[in-house]
């Protein structure tokens, strides 16, 4: 990956390994944006339209309980197969990188599955049942998620943050990394423990 640092706050990560000059960046750009988002939406709108067509089609609040509990035990299984999917894909790094690729993408096409029913279910709930009005109920949602990410300092995940090429990380870090929480409790400490060295 290519990082640009415009400045000491904004990274700007993009696909193409080498980017010189203006041109080349601005066409970097545009394949990002353009052709692998596209994909990523091709892959999410199909996804949900086959949920549509075969989960309860003809009864719509089933469906979406349906989405909502299948979603979630997919990710709860996902996340706690997670160390041992790391270690395999740790010592694949030994291995041809197209079976360590075959291998991740396996892992990360079933939690998209995972994540698309989740938020199929969380979607259908909210425009059907919670502030049902266009209006009220978008400007709602809109705001709560937007302050609550804000509060939890995680509003830099909406939106397309860059790609990552597929088989780019070792030591089996590809396989969804979650550390939120512990890199909020962490900055904590740190900075507790600066202050009471300061203090003293």
């Amino acid at each position: 990956m290519t990082q640009f640092k415009f400045d000491s706050c904004f990274w700007f990560v993009y696909y193409f390994q080498e980017a010189e000059n203006l041109h080349i960046y601005a066409m970097d750009v545009c394949f990002t944006q353009i052709v692998v988002v596209s994909l990523n939406i091709l892959v999410w709108r199909g996804i949900w339209n086959i949920l549509d067509a075969f989960l309860y089609p003809h009864d719509h609040l089933v469906s979406d309980i349906a989405s909502l509990i299948i979603g979630y035990a997919i990710m709860v299984l996902m996340f706690l197969l997670q160390y041992p999917m790391s270690l395999i894909s740790a010592r694949l790094d030994r291995h041809h990188s197209f079976v360590k690729i075959a291998y991740e993408d396996f892992i990360i096409a079933v939690a998209t599955w995972g994540v698309l029913l989740v938020w199929r279910g969380q979607w259908d709930v909210l425009k059907k049942y919670f502030l049902p009005d266009k209006l009220v109920g978008g400007w709602a949602c809109h705001w709560i998620g937007t302050v609550g990410l804000m509060l939890l300092q995680g509003f830099a995940n909406v939106g397309t943050n860059g790609i990552d090429i597929d088989g780019s990380y070792d030591n089996g870090e590809a396989i969804f990394p979650t550390d939120f929480l512990r890199t909020l409790v962490k900055d904590h400490q740190m900075s507790t423990k600066n202050k009471v060295k300061e203090k003293y």
